[in-house]
């Protein structure tokens, strides 16, 4: 799509950054880097939003950095629209908790729908209000009002299928499952209806998909608002480094081809 060319489903959703960026390599790789440095502040803003102390809104960016899904592989694979989908969630729950009304909201919801087509969901389970999922519009129009090309691979075109092939015998496996959270683990004592929420839809995404930890960790900053405040804040720097060396962090990483058998 950088270079102008016609994608299929769900890529021709995620229009935005390669209009933007096109087929220039520095162009990408600024962007991610600028989204992921940004999203930084705008996690700590959200999270004091919500109540949290300054020292534990430091924990979540330290934490949040910790994750391999949301930082690290981002950083290996800087053509992802993932983390600037991020930061426009990010900030637009911020704007919105912060009292500034929903007019930002429904603003970064359209603009979340343009990057990525499941962007306006996770803007409306940050901001926890429903009036984000406007912004799915955006992938609404581009899915069965504009013309693009059939799939071109079969984990694409059979995606379930792919996906459970994939992962035949590792649903279960709490080492690729949940390990990588790491202490973000720590939620499960401070549950929410919007953190059952959150996880429950970031977890549907492997039943389709191919990759874990990319796409459950989408849902990072609900789930570190309510791990951080279980952990006393004398405990915080000890937990952050343990967090960080998480042993486990990248056992989720899962995007490598595979082929579909009993597919035509």
């Amino acid at each position: 799509m950088g270079r102008g060319e016609r994608a299929c489903w769900p890529f021709a959703a995620r229009f935005l950054i390669p209009w933007l960026c096109g087929d220039r390599t520095r162009w990408w790789h600024a962007c991610t880097a600028g989204s992921l440095l940004l999203s930084g502040p705008a996690l700590a803003w959200y999270a004091l939003a919500h109540g949290l102390s300054p020292t534990q809104a430091l924990a979540c960016v330290v934490a949040f950095a910790g994750l391999w899904g949301c930082f690290g592989l981002l950083t290996l694979c800087p053509v992802l629209v993932d983390a600037p989908a991020m930061l426009v969630a990010l900030v637009g729950a911020g704007l919105y908790l912060s009292g500034l009304g929903l007019t930002p909201l429904l603003v970064a919801g359209l603009l979340a729908g343009a990057i990525k087509e499941t962007g306006p969901v996770w803007l409306a389970l940050f901001a926890w209000h429903p009036a984000a999922l406007v912004g799915l519009a955006v992938p609404a129009y581009r899915r069965w009002l504009t013309d693009y090309p059939p799939p071109d691979h079969d984990i694409i075109a059979h995606p379930i299928k792919s996906a459970m092939q994939y992962r035949r015998g590792t649903l279960l496996d709490g080492t690729q499952m949940l390990y990588p959270w790491g202490l973000g683990l720590a939620a499960l004592l401070n549950p929410s209806p919007q953190l059952w929420a959150s996880v429950g839809l970031a977890y549907l995404q492997p039943l389709i998909a191919s990759d874990v930890s990319r796409l459950v960790q989408q849902v990072a900053p609900v789930v570190l608002i309510h791990a951080i405040p279980v952990i006393p804040e004398a405990w915080l720097p000890i937990v952050l480094v343990l967090h960080i060396f998480n042993p486990w962090a990248r056992n989720s990483l899962e995007a490598q081809p595979v082929r579909i058998t009993g597919v035509p």
